[in-house]
């Protein structure tokens, strides 16, 4: 609930809306293609984020950067394929 100086208390019941989850069995290639299309949103102008939320060890880092970072040629994670989705666009 709210209290009467209008802050939310801490035993509020909180409501987020998510656009996707991924099991995790996922590839990098399913995540990549379920959210290129936000490169060409962003390309257009509008705002774009990404945000990959877990508990530690669930594979965040290893999403967004691939397996081996020094060689993202290698499984890249999603920023380097936005990125090279990005520059394909231009």
């Amino acid at each position: 609930g709210v209290n009467s100086a209008g802050d939310l208390q801490s035993n509020a019941c909180r409501v987020f809306r998510v656009d996707h989850v991924f099991p995790p069995e996922s590839t990098q290639e399913d995540v990549h293609h379920k959210v290129a299309p936000l490169c060409v949103s962003c390309m257009d102008g509008y705002n774009v984020t990404i945000f990959a939320y877990g508990q530690t060890g669930s594979g965040k880092t290893y999403t967004m950067s691939g397996p081996n970072a020094k060689n993202p040629r290698e499984n890249p994670g999603l920023a380097y394929r936005a990125l090279r989705h990005l520059f394909e666009l231009k």
